[in-house]
This record gives C-alpha cells, structure tokens and sequence, in this order.
C-alpha cells in the first residue's frame, strides 16, 4: 500500500536535473559553506526574555564559495567520503560546517537556499578529520552514487 498524506497517495520525490537543464553539464557547481558558531552574550541578549527561553543560542555564518567544475562533480560530490575529502583540503579548519546550495525555486530573488550536508571536521592525531553525516538533499542529484 503507497504511503498517504491527508488521505491522498503522496507523489514520490523526482531526481534534480534542474542544473543539467539549465547548462548544469558546462557551468561549475557552486557550495557555500556556512560555520556553526555559538551566538555571542551581546546578540542573545538583545532577544526578549520570553524569546530568550526557547531559541537556541546557535548561528550561521557565510565562511566561503567552493566552484566545482562540471567534470570533476562525479569525483568530488559522488559520496561521503568524496565529500569529506574535498572538505578537508578546502576548508582546513576545525568545526562544524553546512554546505548549502541553491535549488531551482522561484523565490523573489531567484535563488532558493537547501541544505546539502553537514560536515564536522575535527583534529584527530594531529591531522583533519571530516564526517559528513546526514546527507540531506544530496542524495536526489543526478551525481549521487550513496555511500
């Protein structure tokens, strides 16, 4: 029996093709990766105290742009350890990161932020380690090889 939504079947998820149609294969693939930071006293203390009690004192910042190009998408994006390889020579630096990218919305300014992943990226043995886990969005691109 097909999972239902308010009593209707629910229409399964379509791949993204949306940056193969629009010259995806010839343009590069543009990540921003975004830091998790902790919200400094200041900032969370210009919240009222009632919003003060259920927000998370947890923010986003823009730290940089990755542009990959079309041919070494597959290489670079194909699955988690790919990714976490590309994170560790691009980023070099410890902490926990977003990698977000933008989906084909119609939005008022033409570019709808998604969250692709979550990379945390830790000194173990005096070396880089990334994690990238869970992996969000990623897996509906056509580029998506799991792992």
């Amino acid at each position: 029996m097909p999972k239902r939504k308010r009593g209707r079947p629910k229409k399964p998820k379509e791949h993204i093709v949306f940056a193969e149609a629009r010259g995806g294969r010839n343009k590069p693939f543009k990540l921003f990766i975004w830091k998790r930071e902790t919200m400094s006293k200041d900032g969370y203390m210009q919240f009222s105290a009632k919003c003060r009690a259920k927000m998370r004192k947890i923010v986003y910042k823009p730290y940089t742009r990755i542009d990959i190009l079309a041919e070494d998408i597959d290489k670079t994006l194909g699955d988690k350890e790919s990714i976490a390889r590309m994170m560790e020579e691009r980023v070099g630096v410890s902490g926990t990161f977003i990698i977000r990218g933008g989906s084909g919305g119609k939005t008022k300014y033409h570019f709808k932020w998604v969250k692709l992943a979550v990379c945390n990226i830790l000194y173990v043995k005096e070396e880089l380690k990334a994690l990238v886990n869970p992996t969000f969005r990623i897996k509906r691109y056509w580029f998506w090889r799991g792992g």
